[in-house]
Formats: structure tokens, C-alpha cells, sequence
């Protein structure tokens, strides 16, 4: 059965991240660099998420602390005397590698200490450079591989990335756009816009800070947020990827959201609403040596962020929903409008799809009479099944009596035309028997209230079935399974 579940509050996380951990990335976005922050120097970056940097403080006296055991270790009958070279080098092995301008190999230093990541199918090593933070591929006869116990220190790089984000693409009909009506599409992996731009920003900075936040036990990597300074102003990586539409803040419904995105058994589509988060500052923070980018103008428009394996495109007029004609024309005389709204536009398909959808924004936004319209639509196209009275085919629940008659006046304008589809609005203020009548008389659609439906089911047992229900709909699920989760447990459990 399709669940049309909608609310003004989110549902969705990142993988290892918590509420806690955000808290505390929260308290952190500001300009201000944190005493907990370090400077850093990135050497390498795959995407905002996986960077190879190292510590600024002390690292060149470490390095050559590194350097003398290395040389001190060539130096031993052990190095010299057995023939390490001759054996099988694997992945996970630690080498040294000397610089060697005959061979061509070109090094950070003159001697470097080594990890092999990769063997390619042509005999080439892929060696990443632990104290560096840079990789290079060479041959195996380059190499030379070293017990780990002879250089037992740390290595002076490690991998780090942005915290709190998750990578957008802006989308207009499937297709990538920067067009002002573009959608934000959260996807798996980091545009080439996205990591080109990180590039740009880090090495553009003067000097860059990285203040640890969480780490993923898994591999070892840390999160944080980077300060960049770049003429005396301080630029958070986090909101620059953000202001510029590469990333969307992981916070507030939007945690809710990720947090329990992973229990969600059935396919789900999950709209979310979003505005700008601080549009005097996006403008100033944009304006800093030319990492202003060309869409950037688009900050000020409505984005709606997807969720979905399934890419159920858009719609752009009301006419292409195809409902039959009578809902179209109860819409027009009611919305006065052959346009959606944007949220309108997204969540029309994925309903007509079969898919449950989550709804998520703003009072105004058109979640409600997109819901409505979606159900007597497609109730429309079933008229046939609309022959029994009592057995409805879509159940709108609300969170109060007054949205109960927002909700049927809704359906009545959207089913003018139909009088075999009914609407029935069962509230407190009505008494049970003149709802019982309604009934009788048709309901295919019932608009009530958790705590009504439960009470009248227990009177009328047997005059209501659910038995051919097909939409449920939770207009402010967030309220409704707040205050009357019990009763909506009740009610679908009976």
C-alpha cells in the first residue's frame, strides 16, 4: 500500500556521524579558528571527503629524525647482507624508495618511506608516500622493503575530510543544470566540480587549519572542519562547498532524516525544502579572490533536496499528471494555477510511481493540497473500484479538527465532479451518527483525526473496513505521531 506520509520535520545521516557529533560541528561554524584547530598543510585530495594532510608543527624535524633511521638502517649488515629485494612484495608492505635522477624518479626528499597500496597488472607498485602525503608508481626493482619495527614512528600524513556535508548535484529534468530552476540531488560521490573547486580553495590559502571532530573507527580517517585564510578572512570549507552547490548541511530536519534513512525498509522518496542559510553572508563569502562561481547567483532561489533510488524526474504543468479532466478543473478553479509548486512538481511522480514519499518543508509550500490532489487523482482513474461504501480507499489523517476541514474542503473542490467519489470528514463536533450516515451513504476518502478514528472505531466496529485501502496520508506527521502515536498504532493494528 503507497504511503503518502508528509511533515514539517525531516527524517535522514552520515555514515558514523550522530546528533552529538553534529552538536558539537554546530558550535564550530564560525569564522573564528578554534584553539583545538591545527594548521595543516593538504597534499593530496581525492574529494572533500578523503585528503592526505599533514601537520604543519614540527614536521620537518620529524621528517629527518625518519630520514637518519632509514640511513642508519642501509647502513647494517642486515640491509646489506640479506637479499630483501629479492622477495615478493605485497600490499601493505613498507619500502624506502632513494632518490634517483638517472632513473627518473622524482622525489619530495632523498630518501622516502613508502606504503604499497596497489599492484597493477603490468608489475607497476603504487607506493603511497606516508610522511608525504603524495603517491607515486614505480617499478618493483625500485623499490626496497624494510622491516616496519626499523622506523616504528607514525607516519607523518594522514587522511581527513570535511564534516557535516553531504555532495549535491544540481539536476533540472534528470539532467545536470545550473539553471536557476535546478533541483539539489544528493549523490553518492563528489562532483569533478565539487573536488576541482576544494583544489582550488586549499591552494589558494595562505595557511589552513583543521580542527578534528570525529573519527571513523573503520579506517582510521578524521573529520573536522577546515579554516581557510585567504587575505586575512577566514573561509570554512564546509560553507563555501555549501554557498556554492556542492554540498548541503547535514543539521536539523535534515539529520532526522539521515539518522533513520537506514531503517527504511521499502523504497522511499524523500523531498526537503530548503532555503539559504544566511543570504547577506553567502553574498559576502563568495566574493573572496575569485572563487566566486557562476551559479552562485542561484542562492536565493527554493532548492529541493531528493533521496531516492528511483529518478522519478519532474513536472513543469499540471496537465501532464493526466488525471481525468473533472480534477483538473476542480484544481484550476481552486489553485487558479496550471503550474506546480516545486515540491508539487517532484512529489506528483514519485506518488504516481507507487512510491512512499516524505514531504519536508515550509507551511506554505504546497505539501498538503499536492497530497490531496495526488489522492483524489488517482482515485479518479480507479472509479470503478469506488462501488463500496464503507471500505475507503484513502485515509487522510490530520493533526487537528481544523485541518480536517481544510483538508475536505480541498477534496470537495478537487471532486466536484465526481459523484460516485466521496469525501467524508469525521471530527470532534460531529456526532458519531451523523458521521456513520455519511459513511453509509459513500466514503471513499475519510479525513479525521487520530484520536476521532480510534474512538469511532471502537463504537462502529463493524461499519468500517480497510480491507481496499490504498493512500494513507499523515498531513504534520511530525505532530501526529508525536502526540497521537498511540492512537494512529491502535488504529492500524485493529
Amino acid at each position: 500500500m503507497p504511503v503518502l506520509e508528509k511533515s514539517a520535520s525531516a527524517y535522514f545521516n552520515h555514515k558514523g556521524n550522530n546528533s552529538q557529533n553534529m552538536n558539537k560541528f554546530r558550535k564550530h561554524q564560525d569564522t573564528a579558528i578554534p584553539p583545538t584547530a591545527k594548521a595543516i598543510r593538504v597534499r593530496n585530495v581525492q574529494n572533500p571527503y578523503i585528503m592526505r594532510a599533514c601537520e604543519v608543527e614540527k614536521h620537518k624535524e620529524t621528517l629527518c629524525t625518519i630520514q637518519s633511521k632509514l640511513i642508519s638502517f642501509m647502513k647494517t649488515d642486515t640491509y646489506l647482507k640479506k637479499k630483501r629485494d629479492e622477495e615478493n612484495a605485497k600490499i601493505g608492505d613498507t619500502v624506502f624508495i632513494q632518490l634517483n635522477h638517472q632513473d627518473g624518479i622524482n622525489l619530495p626528499s632523498f630518501i622516502c618511506r613508502g606504503l604499497i597500496t596497489c599492484i597493477k597488472k603490468d608489475g607497476t607498485y603504487c607506493i603511497l608516500l606516508v610522511d608525504h602525503g603524495t603517491s607515486i608508481e614505480l617499478t618493483r626493482d625500485k623499490l626496497h622493503i624494510f622491516p616496519q619495527d626499523v622506523v616504528p614512528d607514525a607516519y607523518l600524513t594522514k587522511t581527513v575530510g570535511v564534516f557535516g556535508v553531504l555532495p549535491i548535484c544540481m539536476k533540472k529534468n534528470g539532467v545536470v543544470s545550473n539553471d536557476s530552476n535546478a533541483t539539489a540531488v544528493v549523490v553518492e560521490k563528489w562532483t569533478e566540480e565539487a573536488i576541482q573547486f576544494t583544489k582550488h580553495l586549499l591552494s589558494t590559502s595562505e595557511i589552513v587549519h583543521f580542527d578534528h571532530l570525529v573519527t571513523d573507527e573503520s579506517n582510521g580517517r578524521e573529520y573536522g572542519e577546515f579554516y581557510c585564510t585567504i587575505d586575512k578572512t577566514v573561509i570554512l570549507l564546509s560553507e563555501a562547498l555549501f554557498i556554492n552547490y556542492h554540498a548541503l548541511y547535514i543539521e536539523g530536519d535534515l539529520l532526522k532524516l539521515v539518522e533513520t534513512s537506514t531503517q527504511l525498509k521499502e523504497k522511499w522518496y524523500i523531498l526537503h525544502v530548503k532555503f539559504s542559510r544566511d543570504r547577506e553572508r553567502m553574498n559576502n563569502a563568495t566574493c573572496i579572490n575569485g572563487l566566486n562561481k557562476s551559479h552562485t547567483k542561484f542562492f536565493l532561489s527554493e532548492k529541493i533536496l531528493v533521496q531516492s533510488s528511483i529518478d522519478c524526474d519532474a513536472l513543469s504543468d499540471i496537465t501532464d499528471l493526466r488525471y481525468p479532466n473533472g480534477i483538473h478543473e476542480g484544481w484550476f478553479e481552486s489553485i487558479n494555477s496550471t503550474r506546480p509548486r516545486k515540491l508539487q512538481s517532484y512529489i506528483w511522480p514519485a506518488i504516481n510511481n507507487g512510491l512512499n514519499v516524505v514531504a519536508i518543508g515550509s507551511s506554505q509550500c504546497g505539501k498538503t493540497s499536492g497530497c490531496v490532489m495526488a489522492v483524489c487523482g488517482q482515485i479518479a482513474i480507479r472509479k470503478k473500484e469506488t462501488r463500496s461504501a464503507t471500505r475507503p480507499l484513502a485515509l487522510i489523517l490530520c493533526a487537528s479538527s481544523f485541518e480536517v476541514i481544510s483538508v475536505q474542503s480541498l477534496c470537495q473542490s478537487f471532486l466536484r465532479s465526481f459523484n460516485n467519489i466521496r469525501s467524508v470528514a469525521a471530527f470532534n463536533g460531529k456526532s458519531d451518527k451523523s458521521v456513520a450516515a455519511m459513511i453509509y451513504s459513500g466514503c471513499q476518502i475519510l479525513v479525521t483525526t487520530p484520536r476521532y478514528l480510534a474512538r469511532f472505531l471502537n463504537e462502529y466496529k463493524n461499519l468500517l473496513s480497510f480491507d481496499r485501502l490504498s493512500y494513507l496520508v499523515l498531513d504534520n506527521a511530525d505532530i501526529i505521531l508525536d502526540k497521537y502515536y498511540n492512537s494512529v498504532s491502535e488504529t492500524i493494528y485493529t
